[in-house]
């Protein structure tokens, strides 16, 4: 039923788009974002949200998280997000394509529903609305004097020295972009009505994923397992290390591909683990990888601790080593 509606809406647009003068065509496509439509060919749905140079090489950064953070350190090319990211935003209706949000975009809140209500963005301040009648001043006064805003880049630890340094704007978007991000409710940049983060929630299937993205993560995970092979059939050993942190067991996608990734690379020849950072669930899923009579439990190294801790504690082991300090295994 909703597909027959998704149907209907899709042919009254074309209907209108046809209806409408050349020269207003013209004007409303010169956004460049190409297609409007949800059943446009993959190859068309829509250009790339950000630039993204070159391609990932020995690294790549799987990510559940939304908060995209991973362009602060990492190159576009070498970046993917399953579950997609909050400075990203896409219709709420039926266009198709996603888009960045302006760096400087911030919601007016109320503190005291902490609820972002229409009208006006905020202004290049803070974004602070007066409290709401049902909440304690003595309450917005500590809220004010914390500085703890909703707004890009404002953290409760510590600021972030290269937000987003990875993640700009494509030459000619700024202007038609930021038009629609003048309000507190952003709009779409095609038929101007509401816009969403383009994040996988919960029971959505109106998500819209960064395609391109998924086909760079795609491409590297074979170009792994060919370079598996390939060595293989030299005699030689790829030696592969999937590092996996805080994956836990409530959302399992990053689990299920660190698995899947692990399989691959080991049906090439790959010397590859799984190393699997988590106070909770550390040992592996799959039956092959459970412990203790998994066929190849060896393949997952469990580290039990928390993430930032391990990290930590992993690389100044690599720093030991490296200066002769301890031994390499």
């Amino acid at each position: 039923h909703q597909w027959q509606q998704r149907q209907q809406q899709q042919q009254q647009q074309q209907q209108q788009q046809q209806q409408r003068p050349q020269h207003q065509q013209q004007q409303e496509g010169s956004v460049d974002l190409l297609d409007m439509y949800p059943n446009t060919p993959r190859k068309h749905r829509s250009k790339e949200p950000y630039p993204v140079d070159g391609h990932a090489g020995a690294f790549f950064n799987f990510t559940s998280n939304v908060d995209a953070h991973s362009f602060d350190w990492f190159r576009a090319s070498e970046i993917r997000e399953c579950h997609g990211n909050t400075e990203l935003y896409q219709c709420s209706r039926t266009c198709c394509g996603v888009w960045r949000a302006p760096l400087d975009f911030h919601f007016n809140v109320d503190t005291g529903t902490m609820l972002a209500p229409a009208g006006p963005a905020g202004d290049r301040g803070h974004g602070i609305k007066e409290p709401s009648v049902t909440q304690p001043i003595e309450a917005a006064n500590t809220h004010r004097d914390q500085g703890a805003v909703p707004k890009v880049g404002q953290v409760h630890y510590s600021k972030r020295t290269t937000m987003l340094r990875h993640m700009q704007f494509n030459a000619g978007d700024e202007a038609p972009i930021a038009d629609s991000f003048t309000s507190n409710h952003p709009k779409c940049v095609h038929c101007k009505g509401p816009a969403r983060p383009a994040i996988l929630m919960f029971s959505d299937t109106d998500w819209q994923d960064n395609d391109a993205q998924e086909d760079r993560w795609d491409a590297w995970q074979k170009a792994v397992a060919e370079e598996a092979k390939q060595a293989t059939d030299r005699g030689q050993t790829l030696r592969v290390a999937i590092l996996e942190i805080g994956a836990g067991n409530n959302v399992t996608t990053v689990r299920r591909h660190s698995e899947m990734c692990l399989g691959n690379f080991l049906s090439e020849g790959a010397d590859a683990r799984l190393i699997r950072v988590n106070p909770d669930f550390p040992l592996g899923d799959g039956e092959n990888y459970l412990q203790p009579d998994g066929t190849e439990a060896d393949r997952v190294v469990s580290i039990m601790d928390k993430g930032l801790e391990s990290i930590r504690r992993i690389n100044q082991s690599m720093t030991d080593m490296e200066s002769g300090t301890v031994q390499a295994a």
